[in-house]
């Protein structure tokens, strides 16, 4: 069902506020990645990477200044298309040849500079929700009241990974290089992640101010399991301890699996308390889920050569860090 036209209002008046919001931030990050860049030219190191961290500055030098510019671009962009509506599909596509056809594009085979800027999107995506996990979830159910979907689309630049691919993307149009992300990545990533939190406070208080949902309540979003207890059922006289196989713990059996394999806490089956479908990673981290963010794993994430997990897993955080 279509948001009424006040909620379609508002929708676009948020998303000029939030790209607005924003671009005030851009400047630090771009005097952040030159500040990062002449310590690393400062440290002793093999003559190879010297030559590496001389060659990583100068490029900063010549072309970083127009990143912030390329990024305030992108982004007004994706907030104009965001704010307007998807056309209809038309009515004589049969939704099982739309499938198909939709299916039928992933079969593209795509290059290694595209395979690693994915990779860094996400490792971005993560650091900026593990800075500001719990304003974003507020944020995410307000503005899902307003849409009247169940979910942000994929494209909606509010989404922590489309914010992120502007980032990058704005990155390389600035004429700076995947190479130079990389060895900067560390810098980036805390630069970029520092203020979004009070990006997503100030994002929240405008919509509370225009009446949408003083309080959040989240436990709608709380995955859970069946209507069943997951305390410790009483054992019977003539029933040994060991024999017991009553009903599964709420970590699930994968989990205890795993606990007991590899002497760490349990994870499968285990409520993120962040909605259904938001994958545990066992390399810890912040992460998508189709009914929000949890502090896990990034789901669906591109595998990490330095730090993440398998294909198909999650993406490590900066530097390989979880």
């Amino acid at each position: 069902m279509p948001p009424p036209p006040a909620s379609n209002s508002l929708l676009r008046q948020a998303r000029v506020f939030y790209a607005e919001r924003l671009l005030r931030e851009f400047p630090a990050w771009q005097t952040a990645a030159l500040a990062g860049a002449q310590s690393l030219n400062e440290k002793p190191a093999e003559r190879q990477v010297a030559q590496q961290r001389r060659d990583m500055l100068q490029e900063l030098m010549q072309h970083g200044s127009r990143w912030p510019g390329r990024l305030s671009e992108r982004v007004r962009r994706q907030a104009t298309l965001d704010a307007t509506p998807a056309p209809e599909p038309p009515a004589s596509e049969s939704s099982a040849f739309a499938l198909t056809r939709a299916a039928s594009l992933d079969l593209a085979l795509v290059d290694d500079d595209t395979i690693q800027r994915k990779i860094l999107v996400s490792r971005l995506a993560q650091g900026l929700l593990d800075k500001g996990l719990w304003e974003f979830n507020d944020l995410r159910a307000r503005l899902l009241s307003l849409t009247g979907e169940p979910e942000l689309a994929d494209d909606d630049l509010f989404r922590p990974p489309v914010l992120a691919d502007q980032v990058v993307q704005a990155w390389t149009d600035a004429g700076l290089s995947l190479t130079a992300w990389r060895g900067l990545e560390e810098v980036l990533v805390k630069a970029c992640a520092a203020p979004i939190e009070g990006v997503w406070r100030d994002m929240n208080k405008w919509l509370v101010d225009h009446g949408v949902m003083p309080e959040v309540d989240l436990r709608g979003a709380i995955r859970r399991t069946e209507a069943r207890s997951t305390s410790p059922g009483r054992l019977e006289p003539n029933e040994p301890p060991s024999t017991h196989t009553g009903a599964a713990s709420r970590y699930g059996e994968a989990g205890l699996e795993g606990a007991r394999g590899g002497g760490g806490e349990p994870h499968g089956g285990q409520s993120t308390g962040f909605g259904a479908g938001g994958a545990m990673a066992a390399g810890g981290g912040s992460g998508w889920s189709r009914s929000g963010y949890a502090s896990s794993g990034y789901a669906g994430a591109p595998s990490s050569p330095s730090g993440g997990a398998g294909a198909g897993g999650a993406a490590g955080g900066p530097g390989g860090a979880g």
